[in-house]
């Protein structure tokens, strides 16, 4: 499996704060980016927000995009009861997840590590 990082993208810290994290899951920097060292030939890769043990949280609205090159994005599809499968047709360096709600009831959400399907 290939080594991935993950961290929330945002702008620099306001005066105050601590990191450059977004301080709620509506927050417009809220994006959750996976990076891989070498792009990854896969068949599938399912992405999950939340878990069996606390299904609140996860991230109720938002969509995947994804990126051949790690720099340029584009939208994969909408994020369903929290997590999406991606069947990407050529070997993908990142992905990301982009929350778009406002709340989900908890005061967290809980990230899955990427489930990834090897082509065959």
């Amino acid at each position: 499996m290939p080594r991935v990082t993950r961290d929330f993208r945002g702008q620099r810290a306001p005066a105050g704060r601590r990191n450059g994290r977004p301080s709620h899951i509506s927050d417009p920097r809220a994006r959750l980016l996976y990076t891989f060292e070498q792009p990854v030939k896969c068949r599938e890769m399912y992405l999950q927000t939340g878990n069996r043990q606390l299904p609140k949280t996860i991230i109720t609205t938002g969509y995947a995009e994804v990126s051949y090159d790690g720099a340029t994005y584009e939208r994969a599809g909408d994020l369903e009861k929290g997590s999406i499968t991606l069947k990407p047709g050529r070997a993908v360096k990142a992905v990301r997840i982009v929350s778009t709600c406002d709340d989900n009831g908890t005061p967290y959400v809980t990230i899955q590590p990427p489930q990834v399907k090897p082509a065959l």
